[in-house]
């Protein structure tokens, strides 16, 4: 059952979103366990947060080869599970500087967070559409 966004949900998007702006590695793998599951369209892989840094220079590329500078926080919607779980609903806008309202492309993606040492991570995160397809590579 979906109930309204708790602040500290809303809070955890926000610093996630502008870790990601920013390249700040450290708030980056913070968001993440240990260890996560990583889902899209094709494929489904376990991952560390190590090795989705090392991801992000290639991720980085395909967003400029594009025209993007990144990826805009839009909608969030929140369905707790349990005291330490929550489901997430997100939609992003990749940014594209200078493009016209038509070239924008939305995306969207599902999080599950769990509360380890007080804080909020993310254990599975699903892309609903295939990245390459969608910006083309």
């Amino acid at each position: 059952m979906q109930s309204a966004l708790r602040p500290e949900v809303r809070e955890f998007f926000e610093r996630y979103e502008r870790a990601g702006r920013e390249l700040d590695l450290e708030a980056v793998t913070s968001s993440f366990a240990d260890t996560f599951l990583s889902l899209d369209a094709t494929s489904a892989h376990t991952l560390t947060p190590h090795a989705l840094i090392s991801a992000l220079p290639k991720r980085k590329a395909l967003f400029e080869r594009i025209g993007s500078d990144g990826m805009e926080l839009g909608d969030i919607e929140e369905t707790p599970l349990d005291d330490g779980h929550t489901l997430v609903r997100t939609s992003w806008t990749l940014r594209i500087p200078g493009g016209s309202l038509r070239r924008q492309i939305a995306l969207s993606s599902t999080f599950l967070l769990r509360r380890q040492e007080g804080a909020w991570r993310i254990v599975v995160y699903l892309n609903h559409q295939d990245m390459g397809k969608v910006l083309g590579s």
